[in-house]
């Protein structure tokens, strides 16, 4: 994972909701979706505003007093496990944001982050005509590598 540089959301192929307690991330170029609920939803939350891998750590580690340590070191394994699955990365060309965040609300006890993938819209949301489209835009199909439109 890189340094101190900001995190970001990978658009225009990942787009998220936030719904209040749950945010749901569509990854366009898989066609999997996600659940992150609780801690994953604090730590995405915190990711696609800029924030530095450290400074995510700190903020959910000062919202859970008593497991500070279990929190700090929960956000770098998700964090990674958002990367592997193309949601969010590490931007260097955005800067950090300050390192002292605050989550809002009052935290229960402390759950290690996670995520429910969910695949079985994976052929719906892959038929979307948006990605049989060329550089041009729609409505013009994009050519099959023999030359004829898909």
């Amino acid at each position: 994972m890189a340094g101190e540089c900001g995190f970001g959301v990978n658009a225009p192929q990942v787009v998220f909701e936030v719904f209040d307690e749950e945010v749901v991330v569509v990854n366009l170029e898989s066609g999997h979706y996600f659940s992150l609920r609780e801690t994953a939803a604090d730590i995405f939350r915190l990711a696609v505003t800029g924030a530095a891998p450290g400074a995510i750590s700190e903020a959910l580690a000062g919202r859970f007093p008593k497991e500070r340590e279990a929190a700090r070191n929960s956000v770098r394994t998700f964090l990674e496990a958002l990367i592997a699955e193309g949601l969010s990365s590490a931007q260097p060309e955005i800067a950090a944001v300050p390192a002292r965040l605050e989550l809002p609300g009052e935290a229960g006890p402390f759950t290690p982050p996670r995520f429910e993938k969910f695949t079985d819209m994976q052929d719906l949301l892959l038929l979307d005509p948006i990605h049989d489209v060329d550089e041009t835009g729609w409505p013009r199909a994009a050519e099959k590598a023999g030359g004829t439109p898909k």
